[in-house]
């Protein structure tokens, strides 16, 4: 059985790509060293799938219908949805039987989560990846959490989420 590497989205701003030069310098080389670090440990670790956990940002689901924890279940997913980004825009691979697997056992575990076979991917997910999953080789899979409207998943339940994913 290979590895699966769980990713957070991490501390971004699409800026870092689209307008790079906005940034000073130093903060700019200092996050692309940090990321250069992560894509090394990444590369070495020869994941089988990604699992980011991102939130929503009106790309996938609107005021109409905004699932609190949504799991993409998908065979692939298009991004990034910005094309400001100045990075690649296409379809990263997904791993649909993983996403089935965690959407089943989330539900299990008592979460009350949605699942997904047309998800969008924003600068979020996308900002990330460009960096560490080269060619976008390695499937993921998106877990989408709401942080827009009420009601969103409270502190504690999202924490409860986090260990059911460890």
């Amino acid at each position: 059985m290979g590895t699966i590497v769980a990713a957070a989205a991490a501390s971004h701003s699409p800026g870092i790509t689209g307008f790079p030069d906005t940034a000073p310098e130093d903060a700019r080389e200092r996050y692309y060293a940090g990321m250069r670090a992560i894509a090394a440990n990444f590369a070495a670790a020869k994941p089988d799938v990604i699992l980011t956990v991102t939130n929503e940002h009106f790309v996938n689901f609107y005021l109409n219908n905004i699932p609190a924890i949504c799991i993409g279940t998908a065979t692939g997913y298009y991004g990034p949805v910005e094309p400001f980004l100045r990075i690649p825009q296409g379809t990263v691979p997904g791993d649909r039987a993983f996403g089935k697997n965690l959407t089943a056992a989330a539900i299990e575990a008592g979460f009350d989560v949605a699942f997904s076979e047309e998800l969008n991917l924003d600068h979020g997910t996308m900002v990330p990846m460009h960096f560490v999953n080269e060619g976008m080789k390695t499937p993921v899979v998106p877990v989408m959490m709401n942080n827009l409207w009420p009601p969103v998943p409270t502190p504690r339940r999202v924490y409860q989420f986090g260990k059911f994913l460890a």
